[in-house]
C-alpha cells in the first residue's frame, strides 16, 4: 500500500491499513464445567489497535458508539413476559456485525500468509483485500450494526420506546424486543412470538429462538406460584380463591462460586493461607421470613392494597386491573 493515494480530483484520499487478528475465547465461563452452554469460540476479528492512515500515522475513528439495551429493560421484559397468556425467548444473531456493510473511512486489511489462496504465493508479498464488512474489532462496527439493526427493525414495524436504548414495541403484535448487541430478547402473547421471530429473520440472520434461559450471564427460571387464599385480596377473584402468579428467578450461584475458588487459589498461592468464611445473615429477607412475617402483621389481607405501608409485610399483593390479576411486591 502506497504512503499516498491520489483521489478524483487530485488531492489525497483518506484511507487506513490495518491487520486480522486470530482471537479464541471460551463462551459462558461462568456456568458449571459440565453445562454444555460452556463452550470455545474462534473468530477472526480487526486488529483495532494496531492501525495506521495513509500517512503512516495511527488511525482516527468516527466514534459513532453504540446504545445497547440495559439490565432494567431486560427485567421489564421479564415481567412483561409474566403476564396471563404471555411468555418470552430469546435468540443471538449470526455473526452480527457482518451483516452489516461497513461505511467508514476506506479500510485496507494485511492478510496473514497461512489464509492466502494458493495463486498469491510467490506472486505477492504483502496482500490486501478491502474491508466491505462491518468486522468485529473495529471501533466503529458496533454502531454501524446497531444503524443496520434499528433500520431493519423500524421497516419490520417495529417502534423504538421513548428514552430506551435498543428497545421496540410492535402494536399490532404486542410484542417487546431488547436488542443487547446480538442478543434479542423477545416478550408478549405467546401465540404472537413466531410470528414476531419470522419478521425479524426477513431481513436479519438469528439463530433458533429458545424460552428465556441463560442471558448476559445469568441463569433465568419462570415459575408459577400459589398464592394462598388468605392472601389473595384480588377484587376479580372469588372469596377464598386460590390464586396463581408467575414470576423469575435469577440464578448466578455458579458463578459466584467461581470467584470464591479462585479467591481462595490466589489466597493460597500468595500468602500460604487458607480462606475460612464466617456465617452471616442474609441481607433480604428469606421465604420462610416473609411469610411469619405477614402471619404476624397485625393488618387484614383486605387491606394489603397499593397505600399499604405496613413496616410488618414484606411484600404485599397489587390488584392489577389490565391483566386481572395479582402481582407479588416486595417492599424491602
Amino acid at each position: 500500500m502506497e504512503g499516498r493515494r491520489e483521489g478524483s480530483e487530485g488531492g489525497q484520499q483518506d484511507c487506513q491499513l490495518g491487520t486480522l487478528v486470530w482471537h479464541h475465547g471460551r463462551e459462558n465461563s461462568e456456568l458449571p464445567e459440565n453445562d454444555p452452554r460452556r463452550k470455545y469460540k474462534y473468530r477472526v476479528v480487526f486488529g483495532g489497535n494496531n492501525v495506521i492512515d495513509q500517512s503512516y500515522e495511527a488511525a482516527t475513528f468516527q466514534d459513532l458508539g453504540s446504545s445497547p439495551s440495559n439490565m432494567a429493560a431486560g427485567k421489564y421484559l421479564d415481567y412483561y413476559s409474566c403476564l396471563p397468556g404471555h411468555s418470552g425467548q430469546q435468540a443471538d444473531a449470526c455473526q452480527a456485525y457482518i451483516q452489516s456493510e461497513y461505511t467508514g473511512t476506506e479500510t485496507w486489511l494485511i492478510l496473514p500468509e497461512e489464509v492466502w489462496p494458493a495463486e498469491w504465493r510467490g506472486k505477492f508479498a504483502c496482500p490486501v483485500v478491502r474491508m466491505d464488512k462491518a468486522l468485529y474489532g473495529h471501533p466503529d462496527s458496533g454502531g454501524m450494526w446497531e444503524r443496520h439493526c434499528h433500520k431493519s427493525l423500524t421497516e419490520l414495524g417495529f417502534v423504538k420506546v421513548p428514552d430506551w436504548d435498543s428497545v421496540y414495541y410492535h402494536s399490532g403484535l404486542k410484542l417487546l424486543l431488547s436488542v443487547y448487541v446480538d442478543d434479542f430478547k423477545m416478550a408478549g402473547p405467546t401465540k404472537n412470538l413466531q410470528k414476531g421471530w419470522d419478521l425479524i429473520r426477513s431481513k436479519i440472520e438469528i439463530e433458533d429462538p429458545m424460552a428465556f434461559h441463560l442471558f448476559l450471564g445469568c441463569i433465568h427460571r419462570r415459575f408459577t406460584a400459589t398464592i394462598p387464599a388468605e392472601f389473595n385480596s384480588s377484587a376479580s377473584s372469588p372469596e377464598g380463591s386460590i390464586a396463581e402468579a408467575t414470576g423469575m428467578e435469577y440464578d448466578m450461584q455458579s458463578y459466584f462460586i467461581q470467584s470464591l475458588e479462585l479467591y481462595e487459589r490466589l489466597t493460597k498461592q500468595y500468602y500460604g493461607q487458607t480462606v475460612e468464611y464466617k456465617s452471616v445473615q442474609t441481607p433480604f429477607a428469606t421465604e420462610d421470613e416473609m411469610r411469619n412475617s405477614l402471619q404476624r402483621s397485625p393488618c387484614r389481607p383486605d387491606e394489603l392494597d397499593k397505600a399499604h405501608t405496613c413496616p410488618w409485610c414484606l411484600h404485599y399483593l397489587v390488584p392489577d386491573q389490565d391483566t386481572k390479576g395479582d402481582v407479588a411486591h416486595r417492599l424491602h
